[in-house]
């Protein structure tokens, strides 16, 4: 057996135990602010696992997992932000089937983030692409920018998720009577980023480049490579099994 192998079978051996603790034990609950609850499951746990040829389970991430994460990674960052403090903010950017959107809509979302603009440098937006792919988008304020990290590199999906975050920055700075950037264009930019080596690590990478950039900027989303995945899955694991 290669030592990938091995090392990913440890892994699942490592998720199996697990969901019998869970299923002894299925109190654990993680408590991410005052009104948002997140409650482990054993389909969260199931999707740690590395997929293995023949068997079912797809390795994929879900919100939920990203949330506690993300949440986990920003607990000592400074100057560092998840904007609306939830992975399902994002969606709330999309214009409707008719193309209307309304900054009222996402309002409520960072009412309550006073200093969102001015205490922090990076501004972070994972991107849950059809519940199919994850990316993430930093915006950067100190450069006037929007930076695409994508595990898959760049793509044509890619346009309107710049547009749609671009049109909430342009609205939420109006709205905030914010004249520091009301004349921006906030140009999208590819950041440096290693590629995933299968189909599923997504959500992982995210992880990965959040970790990166929480520790060493934004430039060290770069140093995050497939052969770090089954380590951070891991340490996914960890966190998800002992909530703070």
């Amino acid at each position: 057996m290669q030592e990938g192998a091995a090392t990913a079978a440890h892994l699942n051996g490592e998720v199996r135990r697990a969901l019998i603790t869970l299923n002894e034990d299925n109190s654990l609950v993680h408590k991410l602010s005052a009104r948002n609850f997140i409650s482990v499951t054993p389909s969260m746990l199931s999707r740690l696992c590395v997929p293995e040829p023949g068997q079912s389970g797809d390795g994929w991430l879900d919100d939920r997992i990203l949330d506690i994460c993300v949440h986990r990674c920003l607990q000592t960052a400074e100057r560092v932000a998840l904007v609306g403090k939830s992975n399902f903010f994002y969606p709330k950017l999309v214009p409707d089937e008719n193309g209307h959107w309304a900054h009222r809509s996402v309002a409520s979302w960072t009412r309550h983030e006073q200093n969102l603009f001015c205490e922090n440098g990076l501004l972070l937006i994972p991107v849950n692409v059809q519940r199919s792919h994850w990316c993430l988008v930093v915006i950067d304020l100190k450069a006037g920018e929007l930076v695409i990290l994508d595990s898959l590199g760049p793509a044509r999906f890619h346009a309107s998720i710049v547009a749609n975050i671009r049109r909430w920055l342009h609205a939420e700075l109006q709205h905030r009577e914010i004249d520091q950037w009301q004349q921006c264009a906030w140009k999208e930019r590819y950041g440096a980023t290693q590629s995933q080596d299968n189909s599923y690590d997504c959500g992982v990478f995210v992880v990965g480049f959040i970790q990166a950039i929480v520790r060493g900027g934004l430039e060290a989303a770069k140093d995050f490579g497939a052969s770090k995945c089954i380590a951070l899955r891991r340490d996914i694991l960890e966190t998800l099994m002992n909530p703070k």
